[in-house]
């Protein structure tokens, strides 16, 4: 069985996101001109620790193949920490309004 991650987004008002998911992707800025979306990139358990930028974009974590979030952020960075913990810090995160019906689990902190 594979492990979970926990996802934080924080921002700076607080932690606007914090669930278990079984992965996430998000984009990540082109190195060359940063004002390009580079490519997107997938996090699942056991991901090497690493700091990665994130490009403004959508975000979307699965849980389990459903759809535990989903939203967009502001460019940003991403630490993902002993294969199990990923934060995301961004200016600004959005959730989606409409997940396809699917379940909304996460929790917002206002």
């Amino acid at each position: 069985m594979a492990g979970k991650l926990t996802l934080t987004i924080v921002t700076p008002s607080g932690v606007s996101a914090s669930l278990p998911c079984d992965s996430i992707r998000f984009d990540t800025p082109d190195g060359v001109k940063k004002s390009n979306p580079g490519g997107s990139i997938g996090i699942r358990h056991g991901h090497t620790d690493a700091l990665i930028a994130v490009a403004e974009g959508p975000v979307l974590a699965l849980l389990d193949g459903k759809t535990v979030l989903s939203g967009r952020v502001s460019a940003g960075f991403a630490a993902v920490r002993n294969g199990d913990t990923v934060s995301l810090l961004t200016d600004r995160f959005s959730p989606a309004e409409d997940t396809g019906g699917k379940t909304k689990s996460y929790k917002i902190n206002n």
